[in-house]
């Protein structure tokens, strides 16, 4: 994957008129990957996640289709195991893809346990009755 500081570098030494053979040699890319750069739109962040988000690079998941069944199941019960959930999948719904896209998926879905509040502003004691102790 071309990251985007480097299209960003290909897509000004176009501008300035360099030849691609050379802009190609001076990035370390393919010719080819250089016209392809150039019929792209310009590059305004440097980010290359969310270029690769906003381009849809890669394959499509097979899993990403259970997300509204996984969701929720997770909302009846968040404490439902991982494989539960793959075999339910299985053989109720059909599915016949990886388990490990169907773990991340469920990872990203499953809501994060919030840990509780504990006060500890107080002298020992002070929050908590210790009179039938003795």
């Amino acid at each position: 994957m071309i990251g985007a500081m480097t299209r960003h570098e290909i897509q000004i030494l176009r501008a300035v008129g360099m030849v691609q053979t050379a802009v190609a040699a001076k990035a370390g890319v393919s010719v080819r990957s250089v016209r392809r750069i150039e019929g792209e739109a310009a590059v305004s962040d440097s980010d290359t996640t969310a270029l690769v988000r906003a381009r849809g690079v890669g394959r499509p998941s097979i899993a990403a289709a259970s997300t509204a069944t996984i969701t929720r199941w997770l909302e009846e019960d968040r404490t439902l195991p991982s494989g539960e959930i793959v075999r339910r999948l299985q053989q109720e719904h059909g599915y016949c893809g990886g388990k490990s896209a169907l773990y991340e998926l469920i990872r990203r879905l499953r809501p994060v346990p919030v840990a509780p509040l504990v006060r500890f502003e107080g002298v020992p004691g002070e929050f908590s009755s210790m009179t039938s102790a003795w």
